[in-house]
């Protein structure tokens, strides 16, 4: 039989738990001081990617390949498909979430083919360089990171992962070709670049909304009790694996971030050396000449390192693990899980 004062502990145990989990609640509900869904914008070039996508034509899988003219009878193909992916460029885009069970399976294989039509632009770039249409190419390689942007506004996560991907390829075909372009060229793709960047939605705007999108579609405590759970789990063991995920996705939205603003940079330093013959000691130099304002490192807020010689330059992101590590570019390892809580060690740097 109970005491009176082992009844009192244990309800104030019983009641302890319930302030810890509300408390744990609370901390899961999201706020934001900007509308987290936005009304779509009409017309919504999000709407011309989606019958681009439904247009793709021909063997997918050739577009891997990178001789010329397997590539060219591909992309005269897809011509439609391409118009109307710059069509939907020149609009508006935001991705028209639906609140349904069945939705983000549906949604998955629309992001599939947006990964062809990102390959298809890759394609028409190569071509491009080919038939030494240099600024063909460069045009195309910044629709190609104009696109990465497009089809993650107003996204959820899965959508921020598939953006960082194909922007990844924009920026890595534009850098390798940026040597080659003359100081014009540069000139309009910076100032698109800055705009891309200026335009680009926060990382908690986006984990806000990813919240906020799984509670309204599977219901308030259907969309937080795994939190929670995870939550008191971490109390045991140390380890929050929802905070992990959601650095893992953060990471990778502030690597593509990253990158684009080391392509900016690097295009700035391009004109500054055609101009003067040599690179500027300071990144400060750059502006307001070749650059609006100079951009910070997402990865700590500071300025990107940037080191200079009589021939070249060092730049790069201080990447994840917030630490100068001289340039060596950070483990994008894949084959192997990292530990629970490993932050990758390295830079980032353009490749």
């Amino acid at each position: 039989m109970r005491t009176p004062k082992l009844r009192r502990a244990v309800g104030a145990m019983a009641a302890l738990g319930v302030i810890i989990v509300a408390f744990l609640i609370f901390q899961s509900v999201p706020t934001s001081p900007t509308p987290l869904f936005r009304p779509l914008p009409t017309p919504n070039g999000y709407d011309d990617f989606l019958k681009a996508g439904q247009l793709l034509a021909g063997p997918q899988n050739e577009l891997s390949n990178t001789n010329a003219e397997t590539l060219r009878p591909l992309v005269e193909q897809n011509r439609t498909a391409l118009g109307l992916v710059r069509a939907g460029l020149g609009r508006e885009c935001q991705v028209p979430l639906e609140f349904s069970t069945n939705f983000l399976a549906s949604h998955m294989n629309v992001l599939g083919d947006f990964k062809h039509l990102a390959r298809l632009l890759v394609a028409e770039g190569v071509l491009a360089e080919a038939d030494r249409n240099l600024g063909d190419a460069a045009r195309t390689y910044l629709d190609l990171i104009r696109f990465g942007r497009a089809i993650a506004q107003g996204g959820l996560a899965i959508d921020t992962l598939v953006a960082e991907a194909i922007q990844a390829l924009g920026v890595k075909n534009f850098c390798q070709i940026s040597g080659r372009l003359n100081p014009a060229e540069i000139s309009g793709v910076i100032e698109a670049l800055e705009e891309i960047d200026r335009r680009s939605e926060t990382f908690e705007q986006i984990l806000l909304r990813e919240q906020a999108y799984f509670r309204k579609t599977y219901g308030w405590w259907y969309a937080t009790a795994p939190r929670v759970l995870t939550r008191i789990a971490s109390l045991r063991t140390g380890v929050d694996q929802t905070r992990q995920t959601e650095q893992t996705v953060e990471r990778t939205f502030l690597r593509r971030k990253a990158r684009l603003r080391l392509l900016i940079v690097h295009l700035a330093l391009q004109s500054y050396k055609a101009e003067l013959a040599c690179y500027p000691n300071k990144l400060s130099e750059l502006i307001p000449k070749y650059l609006r304002a100079l951009p910070k490192d997402p990865f700590g807020g500071e300025d990107l390192v940037y080191s200079p010689d009589s021939v070249a330059y060092r730049l790069y992101s201080l990447g994840p693990d917030l630490k100068d590590d001289g340039g060596k570019p950070a483990s994008t390892r894949t084959s192997a899980p990292r530990k629970a809580g490993e932050i990758p060690q390295g830079d980032i740097i353009l490749d």
